[in-house]
């Protein structure tokens, strides 16, 4: 628990110095979607889906530095 708290930390660091983005995720493996929702719980994202998207799509508002470097590498992708 100790290093999702220190992502955390990391994640509020990053807020403070640049704004948040949403950025699209397309992820049609039901499993992988449910990792990588499980991934953003974790981290206290809170994914979502705007109205009329297909199911496969994952949508996340998180500074763009902390997606590409802590979410999207530790989901597989």
């Amino acid at each position: 628990m100790v290093g999702a708290a220190r992502i955390k930390a990391r994640r509020a660091e990053q807020r403070a110095r640049e704004p948040d983005v949403e950025l699209m995720y397309s992820l049609p493996d039901p499993w992988e979607r449910k990792l990588f929702v499980a991934l953003c719980g974790r981290y206290g994202l809170r994914p979502f889906r705007h109205y009329r998207q297909r199911s496969s799509t994952v949508m996340v508002c998180a500074p763009d530095a902390f997606q590409r470097r802590t979410l999207w590498p530790e989901c597989g992708g």
